[in-house]
């Protein structure tokens, strides 16, 4: 496969043979330096794609070229007049990442209107579209892990009866916004049964560690808290996953739709005052710590194959996509 990979290069190199059309993939400057996924989107998520990707980063002013095969990617309030345009001036391949959604309340009244959606955040209703329409799929995938946290090979992960720490959480907790109630309540189960839990905590977002200190932390930890924030998904839930810490969760849609995450061998609770009960008789048992170590060694194993799966989904998407317009 790579002997093929690098034979089909250097044929598009030497002119021997006719190059793929690459992928434009434009985005707001500023908000292309500030997310965190940014690595986890073009090398995990587009990793899968045969064909160049070019990043066009705009300025807020910049006028942008008139391309087809357009992947318009960011939060809508920004590029919402791009999309349109597109649209407008009947441009071909046009397909949107819509990022930043998580409360559910940016506009998607375009969806019909393009080739395909990528998204992030999970919700039924949100992946049905009208039909007939333009738009042949809104397909969900993860947020994945944060820049500098990945990637990491399993082979390089620390085994779990190797780890110092028991439970680690790190990120904002402000009880009074209401996104931030569900990490509250798990505060306050931490603190009445004294767990031997690490937590950091910040007033606002990625206020804290920074990645090289907060990865470290988290790849020397058995169990990962991700309780939510503005939604369900969570960042951290990804991050644990690649660095071979155990999350605990509670029970949410998309960790049980066997359509999204549902069969992740995670910990799922239905509120966090079980947390003490949960761990009184996980470690009880003799061999607890080979125990874990097999659902450690399991959910790594599915995570990777789960950025497989949809790397290919998403890389299938495009491409069915490219193909509509085989003639540009």
């Amino acid at each position: 496969m790579i002997e093929s990979r690098l034979t089909e290069w250097d044929g598009h190199m030497n002119g021997t043979s006719k190059p793929h059309r690459p992928l434009n993939i434009v985005c707001d400057r500023a908000h292309w330096d500030f997310v965190l996924e940014s690595y986890f989107f073009r090398e995990v998520l587009l990793g899968g794609l045969q064909r160049p990707l070019r990043i066009i980063p705009l300025e807020p002013d910049q006028i942008p070229p008139s391309l087809d095969d357009l992947l318009i990617a960011g939060p809508l309030e920004r590029l919402k007049g791009l999309i349109d345009r597109a649209i407008q001036t009947k441009a071909r391949n046009v397909g949107v990442f819509h990022m930043a959604d998580e409360c559910f309340d940016l506009d998607r009244s375009f969806y019909p209107n393009v080739d395909y959606v990528i998204r992030n955040y999970f919700r039924a209703d949100i992946l049905a579209l009208p039909q007939p329409c333009r738009c042949m799929q809104v397909l969900w995938v993860p947020n994945g892990y944060r820049h500098g946290i990945g990637a990491r090979s399993p082979q390089s992960l620390t085994p779990f009866p190797a780890r110092q720490h028991q439970f680690f959480f790190a990120g904002q907790m402000n009880p009074s916004v209401e996104g931030q109630r569900e990490r509250a309540a798990m505060f306050e189960a931490l603190q009445q049964s004294r767990l031997p839990a690490l937590v950091m905590r910040t007033d606002r977002f990625a206020a804290g560690l920074g990645p090289a200190s907060y990865s470290a932390f988290m790849e020397n930890s058995r169990f990962a808290l991700c309780p939510r924030g503005n939604s369900q998904e969570t960042i951290r839930l990804f991050d644990a996953m690649e660095l071979g810490a155990i999350p605990i969760s509670l029970r949410h849609d998309f960790l049980l739709n066997p359509k999204v995450m549902g069969g992740t061998p995670i910990v799922l609770l239905d509120r966090w005052e079980q947390l003490p009960h949960w761990y009184a008789q996980a470690i009880e048992s003799p061999d607890a710590e080979n125990i874990w170590h097999a659902r450690q060694t399991e959910m790594v194993q599915w995570w990777s194959a789960f950025k497989s799966h949809k790397q290919a989904e998403v890389a299938a998407l495009i491409e069915q996509s490219f193909a509509r317009y085989q003639t540009l």
